[in-house]
């Protein structure tokens, strides 16, 4: 009788974690190798920031996200940020692409013309919401504001850079980018954030020293790239980033989960 008793607490405390890890709000970032897939679990919705890499972890996606509708946010048009697009477009009935998202990918040639536009291009709150190409307000979770004049060849200049309290994913943005952005957001804003994601994998053309130092809270820098086979994060970025954060990679932990809060 006792060995039923236990076994009916351990199964019910099982499944209360299950519960609470599947309905509390958290970020992940998903191993895929060198790419990039961010999705934020909030209530009845999964906001993924881009969607790309070598290995498409479409099945772990599925069990947080298979419920929710799911929103696309693309930084960039580069195959490494979008490539498994057309997988969740067949996988989860709500899909839909949020804001400039929808005009910047080959949507034809993926398969996925069918998804539809977001209905209304609002982000999770309390994190943000959406305004100027974007403008700010409150705290954010999008910037590209004002941009210097760049060559249209180099897709990694048009990355836009993603930010809520305690979350900086830049995408491919080179450091040209990060000067920009760190000239039109206030103190506060910068501040709050604990958690960079190295920009374009890792490469020394990205994430700063001006960034860094600009970021007083920062505790972690995560890459989500293959050193091995890519070289990111780059050996420069990698002594950077030692006095201002641990440096935590998706090629040695898999799957990154942080509860909010």
């Amino acid at each position: 009788m006792r060995e039923k008793y236990l076994c009916f607490i351990i199964l019910f405390f099982y499944a209360r974690g299950i519960e609470l890890e599947l309905t509390t709000p958290q970020w992940i970032v998903w191993n895929v190798g060198q790419g990039q897939w961010v999705t934020y679990v909030q209530g009845h919705r999964c906001w993924h920031f881009d969607f790309g890499g070598e290995k498409n972890p479409i099945k772990e996606v599925y069990r947080y996200c298979s419920w929710r509708e799911n929103r696309l946010v693309l930084s960039h048009p580069d195959r490494d940020h979008y490539i498994f697009l057309k997988s969740i477009h067949k996988t989860f009935a709500q899909t839909c692409l949020e804001g400039p998202s929808w005009n910047q990918l080959p949507l034809k040639r993926l398969g996925a013309h069918q998804i539809p536009k977001c209905p209304q291009e609002t982000f999770p709150e309390p994190l943000l919401t959406r305004n100027s190409f974007y403008q700010i307000q409150k705290k954010q979770i999008l910037f590209q504001k004002r941009r210097p004049r760049i060559p249209k060849k180099d897709k990694n200049l048009l990355s836009q850079i993603f930010h809520s309290t305690h979350w900086l994913i830049p995408g491919d943005a080179p450091q040209i980018v990060e000067k920009d952005w760190l000239k039109h957001v206030s103190h506060h804003s910068k501040s709050t954030i604990q958690k960079l994601l190295l920009g374009h994998h890792g490469s020394k053309t990205s994430t700063s020293l001006e960034l860094l130092q600009n970021l007083p809270r920062l505790r972690q820098c995560i890459s989500s790239s293959r050193e091995k086979k890519y070289g990111h994060p780059h050996r420069d970025v990698r002594n950077r980033v030692k006095p201002f954060c641990s440096l935590i990679r998706t090629e040695d932990w898999n799957h990154l989960h942080y509860l909010e809060g």
